[in-house]
């Protein structure tokens, strides 16, 4: 029986790619759900926010494919793509959420720095996983996904955006450690 491995390398690389980015998005959804209901949006605004939140999320994902064929350092548009997300985290701090335009940015925002990156983000785990072992380490990227979701929710459960913002800036960051 042939055993195909996973060089460590690329596998943890992925998998701390993938898992930080969705992570990231489900806890920036989550607060982003918060504020919505909190603030109590009427039916047209919290639609507004939603449907631009997925349409900037859409959107930058096929702006994201187009860059990822013209430009030959994938790594760095990975890498900008991260501190867009860190500073989509730390916008948190300073935005007025009295103000529904001020939500629907954050919402864009948070769509955009999801999507931008991802062509490029799931080429490179295209690229450095063969075939056979796609599903193995998809597996692990998904359970990590949920659990990694759970806990990090756990962890903000604290009352404060302005920790909220501090958290989600960190998680996102902490993806940069894949860069050499």
């Amino acid at each position: 029986m042939l055993k195909i491995r996973i060089v460590p390398r690329y596998a943890l690389a992925n998998i701390v790619l993938v898992t930080n980015v969705f992570i990231w998005y489900f806890c920036a959804f989550d607060i982003l759900k918060g504020i919505v209901t909190e603030i109590g949006l009427d039916y047209f605004d919290t639609f507004l926010v939603w449907s631009v939140n997925f349409s900037g999320a859409a959107f930058s994902a096929l702006i994201g494919a187009v860059l990822a064929n013209k430009i030959e350092k994938r790594m760095l548009l990975l890498a900008f793509w991260t501190v867009l997300g860190v500073f989509s985290s730390l916008i948190l701090m300073l935005m007025n959420f009295a103000v529904t335009s001020n939500i629907v940015i954050l919402s864009s925002l948070f769509g955009v720095s999801f999507g931008l990156g991802m062509p490029v983000c799931m080429g490179y785990y295209s690229d450095s996983t063969t075939v056979e072992n796609r599903a193995r380490l998809g597996g692990i990227i998904v359970f990590i996904n949920g659990a990694g979701t759970f806990i990090l929710l756990r962890v903000m459960m604290v009352s404060s955006i302005f920790m909220h913002a501090l958290i989600l800036a960190a998680w996102r960051g902490s993806s940069l450690t894949v860069f050499r």
